[in-house]
């Protein structure tokens, strides 16, 4: 097992991933219109989505992740009230993660906020599905769709949130204080 390297565009902020190998986490391409929202939030020109409307993410337990600098340049939004806690950068608007609360123990880790001088294939192994692909552009290959694929990565990542709870994945939590509430007041949008 490896680390896997962290930090935002202008590496303000910079984290690390512990002991990570193919497989601990699971690696997905969401089209769901919320990170699509998101995405044009923080770079309205572009550049988050791919060419399809998708954002790469990791699924994690958050135990696994350390911010090692910059956690003053932590925001966090949320599309409504009780939408997901999504983190970025203040400095340079790099997607971080997304959370549920601090009882769930899950990150969708960015992709963006993954360093890219390493060999990020070999850590975290490739994509193993998607979410939401009725909402992607036209013309996504019937290779990157998973078809059928949707239920039994639901159930997978179901079944790793359960088993993450109970070896107490929880802890520790960078996004989160003890008391449950986010490091950071989310603004939130209501769009």
């Amino acid at each position: 097992m490896s680390d896997l390297q962290l930090s935002c565009q202008c590496k303000t902020i910079t984290g690390v991933v512990r002991a990570i190998k193919p497989g601990k986490g699971m690696r997905l391409v969401c089209y769901c219109s919320d990170c699509q929202t998101f995405a044009k939030h923080l770079a309205p020109a572009g550049g988050i989505l791919n060419q399809y409307g998708g954002t790469q993410i990791l699924q994690i337990a958050p135990s696994m992740i350390e911010i090692l600098q910059g956690q003053q340049h932590l925001r966090c939004t949320r599309l409504t009230r009780k939408g997901l806690y999504r983190w970025h950068s203040a400095c340079c608007d790099t997607p971080i993660a997304n959370t549920v609360s601090r009882k769930i123990p899950f990150v969708g880790l960015a992709y963006e906020f993954i360093s890219d001088d390493q060999d990020v294939d070999g850590l975290i192994g490739p994509v193993v599905g998607t979410n939401k692909v009725e909402n992607s552009l036209p013309g996504l290959p019937d290779s990157e769709k998973f078809a059928g694929e949707s239920r039994k990565i639901k159930l997978l990542a179901i079944a790793k949130i359960i088993l993450w709870k109970l070896l107490g994945k929880s802890n520790p939590n960078p996004f989160y204080a003890n008391d449950g509430r986010a490091v950071v007041k989310p603004q939130v949008l209501e769009v």
